[in-house]
């Protein structure tokens, strides 16, 4: 296999890879949520072209920083427990694509 194709492969596994969530979770605005991904480390957020990274400890613990700014996102609906991310009351603002490790899922919130 020539190095070319192989370029090729590899990048079709990255699209790939990035695309694979387990599910889509459907829920009414005002919904408790809880987001437990296997994995470890940070959780990520996708929204359009944005990614945001959600600590479970350290000094972002809580937050949500913008991936490119890295600025933190504060939100007042959002609570740790265990390595579980609890969104106590979903707004349109929490629809996302969220990954950890190689776990992902989709949130809508209708």
């Amino acid at each position: 296999m020539s190095s070319s194709s192989s370029l090729v492969f590899l990048i079709l596994g990255l699209v790939l890879s990035i695309d694979c969530f387990l599910g889509v979770i459907e829920v009414k605005a005002g919904t408790s949520v809880d987001i437990e991904l296997d994995g470890s480390g940070a959780l990520e957020k996708y929204v359009g072209s944005k990614v945001y990274t959600f600590n479970f400890s350290g000094p972002n613990r809580g937050f949500f920083t913008d991936n490119a700014t890295k600025a933190k996102v504060a939100a007042s609906n959002l609570q740790i427990k265990g390595n579980t991310l609890v969104i106590t009351k979903a707004t349109k603002a929490d629809a996302a694509k969220y990954r950890r490790g190689s776990d992902g899922i989709e949130l809508v919130v209708l």
